[in-house]
């Protein structure tokens, strides 16, 4: 999570997300889950796409649907993000993070009178929501 909060603080500077920071983000999230299905949990990369799928579709869709609107470094992050939490949280709790993502992006972008708002912060903040959230609502459905 460390790579990501930094391309997130970038992002919130420089207005992009950068690649190689997302790239190393992923790889300690493919590690786990190699680990994981060593260990005897196949299901950890089902969790793991499904989480990645969660958070990645619906922003490629506003990508390619309006590029002004949404970065495709925003689509990257959100694949790497879902990801780390498909290893982590419930389903439900990665789909619940995207949505607190979205909502805290909209009222920064309407409460600062802003078009655009770096999104990459708010991906952070809502799976960070999330994580810390985890341990009082348990594992969920």
């Amino acid at each position: 999570m460390f790579w990501v909060t930094y391309a997130t603080r970038v992002d919130t500077l420089c207005r992009q997300l950068p690649d190689a920071f997302l790239a190393l983000a992923i790889l300690p999230t493919a590690m786990a889950a190699a680990a994981q299905v060593l260990q005897g949990s196949p299901s950890a990369l089902s969790g793991v796409g499904y989480s990645a799928a969660i958070w990645t579709v619906p922003l490629l869709g506003v990508h390619l649907t309006a590029p002004a609107a949404l970065g495709f470094g925003d689509v990257k992050a959100a694949a790497v993000i879902g990801a780390m939490l498909g290893l982590i949280v419930s389903l439900l709790a990665v789909a619940a993070a995207l949505v607190i993502a979205m909502a805290t992006a909209s009222i920064a972008g309407i409460s600062t009178r802003r078009r655009t708002v770096p999104l990459g912060p708010f991906l952070t903040f809502g799976a960070g929501l999330s994580l810390l959230a985890h341990p009082f609502v348990g594992e969920g459905s």
